[in-house]
């Protein structure tokens, strides 16, 4: 790879950002491209976000960005525009640039449904439950809605969260949407769902106490959850030994980025190269975890 003053640099901002598996991959991206284009980490402190999208946009050879905790919500007033799908969610993950402004777009939902189409397991006509209610589960939502879900039940601790945005799901397509308090029996919002997709962070916390007994977890459930480090979760691991189908974060990770890819460059993602690059770098990690 050839650096030089022409070369177009794309940022991931967030804070902390060393636990990024994307510079590897997305660099290696561009260069299987032909593109003289970088991909960094910029770890930037919530007070510095204003100071730091003046700076993006005042840099020429800036072509784009990835925008991770905590910044997601913040950064929507800074930015020039939004595309429908960032402004429904009020969550930003990618930033565009077009004619040198800076547009929000959002890309997890539709990485999340990608990721369940590429393991066989098409949304359409599908129930689903959905653990959480914060901006990963409002993504994943709205995809399953826009895929043609025909039920999504949203399960969180404090129902209020997922009561505050359920309204504009409801009237976003055709899928029946209830909420429900995680506090109780869950076999009772684990009734007849196909899919549960884990969008809270327990799997981040080994430690954690179990959002509830997951003993019910029982085939033909197919359970899903969006963290990917670790790659196997309690959650997850606990579903497998009861027989159920399971699957992680990994390609949610893999096809929202490559959405991203296409989004800067306008060309089609190197899927297979992104994919053996993220494998490879998350294997580093968790050799070195050890």
């Amino acid at each position: 790879m050839l650096l030089n003053g022409s070369t177009n640099v794309v940022t991931t901002l967030g804070y902390p950002i060393s636990q990024s598996l994307s510079p590897a991959m997305q660099t290696a991206a561009f260069q299987s491209a032909g593109l003289n284009w970088i991909y960094i980490a910029w770890g930037v402190r919530a007070e510095h976000l204003a100071v730091t999208l003046q700076a993006l946009k005042a840099w020429e050879n800036h072509a784009g960005s990835n925008v991770t905790a905590p910044h997601k919500e913040t950064i929507i007033p800074l930015l020039d525009g939004l595309t429908e799908a960032a402004a429904r969610l009020q969550a930003v993950n990618v930033i565009l640039r077009p004619e040198g402004k800076m547009i929000g777009h959002n890309t997890d939902g539709e990485g999340f449904i990608a990721s369940l189409r590429e393991e066989g397991i098409p949304p359409g006509g599908k129930r689903v439950t959905i653990l959480g209610a914060g901006g990963a589960a409002k993504a994943v939502a709205y995809a399953l809605q826009d895929a043609g879900a025909a039920e999504l039940h949203l399960v969180n601790r404090t129902p209020a969260r997922a009561e505050a945005w359920a309204p504009g799901l409801a009237a976003a397509g055709k899928a029946r949407v209830s909420v429900h308090p995680l506090a109780g029996d869950p076999a009772r919002f684990l009734e007849g769902t196909d899919i549960l997709v884990n969008a809270t962070s327990i799997g981040l916390q080994p430690e954690a106490v179990p959002l509830f007994d997951y003993a019910i977890l029982r085939p033909p459930l197919v359970v899903t959850d969006l963290v990917f480090f670790p790659r196997e979760t309690a959650f997850l691991r606990k579903a497998r030994a009861n027989g159920c189908r399971t699957l992680n974060g990994l390609g949610m990770l893999l096809h929202q980025a490559a959405l991203s890819f296409q989004g800067w460059t306008g060309k089609a993602a190197p899927l297979p190269l992104m994919r053996e690059r993220l494998e490879t770098v998350l294997a580093e990690r968790e050799r070195s975890a050890t």
